[in-house]
């Protein structure tokens, strides 16, 4: 991954990747969902998210308010 790729989390939800911490083995990433940016470990399981399919969702979530 590199900085200002998008993501999604298991837990955390779809963010985008700040920082690249390569002395703590981690991605700095700011979450949609939450207040803070959270650190997490180059071994834990990120799904990039295209551009298309994070509009998509945002548009579906929209919708359905």
């Amino acid at each position: 991954f590199a900085r200002g790729d998008r993501v999604r989390h298991k837990v955390f939800g779809d963010g985008t990747i700040t920082e690249i911490d390569t002395d703590a083995g981690a991605y700095v990433i700011r979450f949609d969902r939450l207040a803070t940016d959270r650190e997490v470990s180059f071994r834990a399981k990120l799904e990039k998210v295209s551009e298309n399919t994070d509009q998509t969702s945002k548009n579906h979530s929209a919708a359905t308010l």
